[in-house]
């Protein structure tokens, strides 16, 4: 116990180092610049800022209200926003004006190559770790004019579990940490800053920086008054702990291929590789304890999750690593209302609780209708267009995704005519990337040409990045055109495989592929090899059967010890073992005509091949003369096995008169007969049936 609390001590003072350390960097870099605010245009000031943060979760939602004010004597036709260069900001979003229906600007980083001013803003915004960003105001800001902004972000794993190890039964703490100020290239006249826990509350009061209070679960720093541009570092963080009791879930990766086809319904693949950034389990875990009551002694592991499927899908399969999984529930497709979004629920119960630090990789597939999502001309019907969800998740509740990959894979042959990605600020404010690639196919010439759209840190399933009357595009739109070319492409596949399989199929049926036919010299070869093999086989069974009396014979012998031997079995013995030796002259007979007859035929091969000159055989090839001496070498390793079985049986028999005469201990020869003559002797009765069987293959 006293390990684990200096261990808790050591994290914890790690982390009030860092919040006091990264601050004074910044303020240090701003001195060394001079006056930073003097690089970017001075003549702009935000009156007011109001930030308000929800820290419920581990993707922190910022929404600052910032009032704008031109104090040069010319109009400016563009805003910058900074970010701490270390934090995983997505999803940002800007609106203009503040009544019903507030415009959305248009967001994208600043750039060295926009112009001298922009370079120096730039260095001066990197040398105090930050990332700049500039947002467009069509028509300007004009002199002296004031405007109201909306800037909505999120902030990933923005929560850290204090301490970042939990036993089972324990309850999980976090830290938030951040600065009651809100970073800017301008100067600040007021900001205040307003941050929301969980409901449980706060661990302890904040003090600093003054003026601090709290209301529920809701921390009110500021007002704060003339900050300098990119803050002040005399400012203390602001520093909050309360309890958190549930799971952290992050998708580290997620990649949704739709497949778009005109001939069938559209198929659509989502593949989740998350990961719980709640505090990482340690020690033991009662899997029936967790049954009993899962909130309270695991309250950070996340069992099961709903998602929300389009309300037209259908044949819904829930699959991971190790193959189906079955613990999962559809239901009835549900109409949208003011409270919740319509669709088709599917909940998952994952094959085991994922506690914190554990991950898990699984998939959902499912189809739709064509007509769900693809439009067609009515001037044109070889013109397309198609629109999809941009936050390809269909995850029910909040989930922050790292890395989102949205893959649509058109029919094959399409053509591409325009492509309009989201105008939001995934990717920390660099927005969505799209690229072409091409996903190959059955009987899909050329494969399907597919569009990709990549962003990172997005927070998939809330409504943080929704600002209520912005008409904000969170659509991937796609302008393609694919006519009856296309639709006959694959059914002319199809036709012309066939024809080209029956074409092959009439020509290999009238062609005769040999170069030459064989010679009569060649086919007397074989028939006389595969006569041979017969007869071989034929004498080679006798052969066994005659080794077979032999260890009968043996077989009674060694059972018999306590009477002498009978004389007629020891000559009958020596007979046998004098008809097995004649029986495997022939066989060795047989053998010598296979390899006279390959030699002769291969003699006469190269005699026929001088003769000729002009390098071409025509008694007999060397497949029919190699076939005659495998088929030697077959009779040979049959008569091998069949003399070791006579000399190991000849050897018994000895040994077994040795016994009558009293020249071999009874003991010894019956344990040599169990333990070595009849293990060798039915091996090699094994191997001699096995040879004698396949003696015709090959």
């Amino acid at each position: 116990m006293d390990d684990r609390r200096a261990s808790r001590g050591a994290r914890r003072l790690r982390s009030w180092t860092r919040c006091l350390v990264v601050p004074v960097v910044c303020a240090a870099a701003v001195v060394a610049l001079g006056h930073t605010s003097s690089i970017v245009d001075a003549e702009i000031v935000n009156v007011k800022v109001t930030r308000a943060i929800d820290a419920t979760s581990i993707a922190a939602k910022h929404d600052v209200r910032v009032t704008v004010q031109n104090t040069g004597a010319a109009a400016e036709s563009s805003y910058l926003l900074a970010f701490p260069a270390g934090d995983a900001v997505g999803d940002i979003v800007v609106v203009r004006g503040s009544g019903a229906s507030p415009k959305p600007l248009l967001v994208n980083p600043a750039e060295v190559a926009e112009g001298r001013d922009a370079a120096e803003a730039v260095a001066a915004a990197t040398a105090v770790g930050a990332s700049l960003y500039r947002v467009s105001l069509p028509g300007g800001l004009d002199a002296g004019a004031t405007e109201a902004l909306r800037v909505r972000y999120i902030v990933g794993d923005s929560l850290t579990p204090v301490p970042a190890t939990l036993r089972q039964g324990e309850s999980q703490y976090v830290r938030w940490s951040g600065p009651a100020w809100w970073m800017s290239p301008y100067a600040t006249q007021e900001v205040v800053t307003t941050v929301t826990v969980s409901p449980s509350g706060l661990t302890s009061t904040p003090s600093e920086p003054s003026p601090v209070a709290v209301s529920g679960p809701k921390v009110k720093a500021g007002p704060y008054a003339d900050i300098p541009a990119y803050g002040d570092g005399s400012f203390p963080p602001l520093r909050l702990r309360f309890l958190l009791n549930q799971p952290m879930v992050v998708a580290d990766r997620f990649v949704k291929t739709i497949t778009i086809s005109h001939t069938g319904p559209t198929h659509v693949r989502e593949a989740y590789w998350l990961s719980n950034s709640a505090a990482k389990h340690e020690g033991p875990w009662s899997r029936l304890d967790y049954a009993r009551s899962p909130g309270a002694t695991s309250p950070t592991a996340l069992h099961s999750t709903w998602l929300r499927l389009p309300a037209a899908a259908s044949d819904v399969q829930y699959r991971d690593l190790i193959g189906n999984v079955t613990s999962s529930r559809l239901r009835l497709p549900r109409a949208a209302t003011s409270s919740s979004a319509g669709g088709r629920p599917l909940m998952l119960t994952l094959r085991y609780p994922m506690l914190g630090g554990w991950k898990d990789h699984f998939w959902v597939d499912y189809t739709l209708p064509k007509d769900t999502i693809v439009r067609t001309s009515s001037a044109d019907r070889s013109r397309h267009s198609l629109e999809l969800p941009a936050y390809g998740p269909s995850w029910a509740t909040e989930l922050l995704v790292r890395d989102l990959e949205l893959r649509v894979a058109l029919p094959a042959l399409a053509s591409v005519l325009a492509v309009f990605s989201p105008t939001g600020g995934g990717g920390g404010g660099v927005g969505w990337s799209t690229s072409q690639d091409n996903t190959p196919g059955t009987l899909s010439p050329g494969g399907h040409p597919t569009l990709v759209f990549r962003a990172a840190h997005v927070a998939s399933g809330s409504a943080s990045t929704v600002v209520p009357g912005a008409s904000r595009t969170d659509k991937v739109v796609i302008h393609y055109i694919y006519g009856m070319g296309g639709l006959l492409a694959a059914p002319a596949a199809v036709a012309a495989a066939l024809v080209a399989a029956l074409t092959a199929l009439l020509v290999s049926r009238r062609t005769h592929l040999s170069l030459t036919p064989p010679s009569a010299d060649e086919v007397a070869l074989i028939a006389n090899t595969s006569a041979t093999l017969a007869t071989a086989r034929e004498k080679a069974g006798e052969l066994a059967a005659v080794l077979l009396g032999i260890d009968d014979h043996v077989s009674r012998g060694a059972s018999t010890l306590s009477r002498d031997w009978a004389r007629a079995a020891v000559a009958e013995v020596a007979t046998l073992d004098a008809e097995a030796r004649r029986r495997e002259a022939d066989l060795v007979a047989l053998s010598a005509q296979l390899v006279a007859d390959a030699s002769g035929g291969a003699k006469a091969q190269r005699q026929t091949r001088d003769a000729a000159g002009d390098g071409v055989g025509l008694c007999v090839s060397s497949g029919a003369a190699a076939a005659a001496r495998a088929a030697a070498a077959r009779i040979d390793g049959v008569v091998r096995k069949c003399a070791a079985k006579r000399e190991a049986l000849a050897r018994a028999a000895a040994r077994r008169q040795g016994v009558d005469v009293g020249e071999v201990d009874p003991t010894a020869f019956a344990e040599e007969c169990r333990d070595v003559v009849f293990p060798v002797v039915d091996g090699l009765t094994g191997a001699i049936d096995t040879a004698v069987r396949d003696m015709l293959d090959g």
